[in-house]
């Protein structure tokens, strides 16, 4: 009698953790997805990326959470024979200032401004980088 008692407890709780997991966890997850708005920048360059002889574009685009930050990311594009294959994004900053996006010798340069590492984020970007990719297979990578 008690291994049974022990069982249904066992059961119960697993029951109870299942539920709480998948049902109070997994709509909070889906609300936080909803409020992202993925909006396309600009800052276009085009070239052939990857060597294949047709033209790609690489641009940039944010993604704000409903916080106070606007987070910038660059992505390529790749031509194809039947339209174009996305790349990964790359981060490049909260609230930067984009500035240029250039193709130049087989690397794609991303120039924008940012902040000191110890700077509030109030404080308006001034410090000038420039961030260099490449094109590897399907993948946008840093140099």
């Amino acid at each position: 009698m008690k291994k049974l008692l022990i069982i249904s407890g066992i059961i119960i709780l697993s029951l109870v953790v299942f539920l709480i997991f998948n049902f109070l966890y997994k709509p909070m997850d889906k609300k936080l997805q909803d409020k992202t708005i993925v909006k396309y920048f600009g800052n276009e360059a085009r070239g052939d990326f990857n060597n294949d002889g047709k033209e790609d574009v690489v641009y940039l685009y944010t993604e704000d959470g409903g916080g106070s930050g606007t987070f910038y990311y660059v992505k390529a594009k790749l031509g194809t024979e039947d339209g174009f294959v996305e790349t990964n994004g790359i981060l490049l900053g909260d609230r930067i200032a984009p500035q240029t996006t250039n193709f130049m010798e087989g690397k794609i340069i991303v120039n924008y401004a940012d902040r000191a590492i110890d700077e509030p984020m109030t404080t308006k970007p001034s410090i000038g980088i420039s961030k260099y990719l490449k094109v590897v297979g399907l993948q946008l990578v840093e140099l």
